[in-house]
């Protein structure tokens, strides 16, 4: 079926209002700044992996600004992407190399001292998109967390190209958080998923808090699911409320009509949310 692309008003109001302005926006984005995500990457002379051309290795964190996307392509761990050139400073001197996109950050954000990344680990068809979210200090990783990005599997081999931001929040009034941090994975066309994934932070620690999926299908239907923290309805003390809310699109209105609502209770308990007993 062909895709129709839709602006999403909901999906994107969220993104203005929880997350910084995507640097990974359907691919990096030239002049863009990112992070090193994975461990000893390797920055090398040329597009291309070969004996002799490996310029500097580079850990976890290192700073990288993109000074734009290769047309050369490398799968590996079912992931295609492009070869990123980038600039970087390694031993107090300014230079330029290229680093396989698949090895940096798609999202990051800043919390005290410590960056917290999220970045790509591998596709199959059997277990989907692996990603993770990581917090990075001192070039070392101290924690990560695995977690599912939104996304429509379409082939064995992915080419991840959504537009993905990430927000640091106060503690939505979660007791024992310094912040709560949001992963938004968005895509302008019909019948993708969208939304967020959120996650847990205190100093060292992520904790796994849930993922909000919406959908829609301009002309037909329109599914929202939303978080719903203390911090947003000070009746809640350490519980989350999970709304879903979905409309079908009346040719009789030329509109969409609510369809259905349902509401879900999590319990914040021992750093999880938890689905409150009956």
């Amino acid at each position: 079926m062909k895709r129709i692309p839709v602006i999403f008003i909901i999906s994107l109001f969220t993104v203005l209002l929880y997350a910084d302005e995507p640097f990974f926006n359907y691919g990096f984005a030239q002049g863009a700044l990112t992070f090193i995500f994975a461990e000893n990457v390797r920055v090398r002379t040329g597009p291309v992996i070969k004996n002799g051309n490996v310029a500097d290795t580079l850990g976890p964190g290192h700073e990288v600004r993109i000074i734009q996307n290769d047309e050369k392509t490398l799968t590996l761990n079912g992931i295609c992407e492009n070869w990123l050139h980038v600039k970087y400073t390694a031993r107090g001197k300014e230079k330029t190399g290229y680093v396989w996109g698949a090895l940096c950050a798609i999202a990051y954000t800043k919390a005290g001292n410590e960056l917290v990344l999220a970045g790509i680990r591998k596709y199959s068809e059997n277990r989907g998109l692996e990603a993770e979210c990581r917090i990075v200090s001192r070039g070392k990783v101290i924690s990560s967390l695995p977690v599912k990005l939104h996304y429509l599997p379409e082939s064995s081999v992915m080419t991840y190209r959504y537009s993905v931001s990430m927000g640091l929040h106060d503690s939505k009034g979660l007791e024992g958080l310094s912040n709560v941090v949001s992963i938004s994975c968005e895509y302008g066309a019909c019948g993708y998923p969208y939304g967020n994934i959120w996650v847990g932070y205190s100093p060292g620690k992520l904790y796994y808090l849930g993922t909000d999926t919406s959908v829609s299908e301009a002309g037909v239907f329109h599914v929202e699911e939303r978080f719903v923290f203390p911090s947003d309805d000070n009746r809640l003390k350490n519980r989350v409320i999970v709304v879903t809310e979905s409309s079908e699109f009346s040719e009789e209105l030329n509109d969409y009509k609510s369809a259905e609502r349902k509401e879900r209770t999590l319990v914040w308990k021992n750093f999880r949310l938890v689905e409150k007993p009956e």
